[in-house]
């Protein structure tokens, strides 16, 4: 009977720990190379600091990281990370014919040349005023 790995007891804690994209999380200290079977690279994290709160994109066999501003700020393994919020849940998207309708994010909605129902637009205003 052969038992399992270090790294692979990492990789199976890693995508079990709940941490999901765009979770918001805190990094609680830095790692070392192959800590706990974590093979990132330690050379990964200059850029972030201890306390500071990021967002979560699972990848491979560590969580990037980003900013506010959605840039890649560093790597880290999730026993370095505390869940601060989890990311709130996309609507469905509105869909007019074939064509999903787009929000902007300065407030405009792109959708292509089609006839909008009256229950799309409500849906649509809904959106835009945060109750969907």
């Amino acid at each position: 009977m052969s038992g399992m790995t270090v790294k692979e007891a990492y990789r199976i804690l890693q995508a079990e720990c709940g941490i999901e994209y765009e979770d918001e999380v805190k990094l609680l200290r830095m790692y070392k190379k192959y800590e706990m079977g974590c093979d990132l690279c330690p050379e990964d994290q200059r850029s972030m600091r201890v306390g500071d709160n990021y967002f979560a994109d699972p990848c491979g066999s560590g969580m990037k990281l980003r900013d506010k501003n959605k840039s890649c700020v560093g790597f880290a393994p999730f026993f370095c990370l505390e869940l601060v919020e989890k990311a709130k849940p996309k609507p469905p998207p509105i869909m007019v014919g074939e064509h999903e309708v787009v929000f902007l994010d300065n407030g405009k909605i792109r959708v292509c040349q089609e006839v909008i129902s009256k229950e799309t637009l409500r849906l649509m205003l809904e959106r835009l005023e945060g109750k969907n």
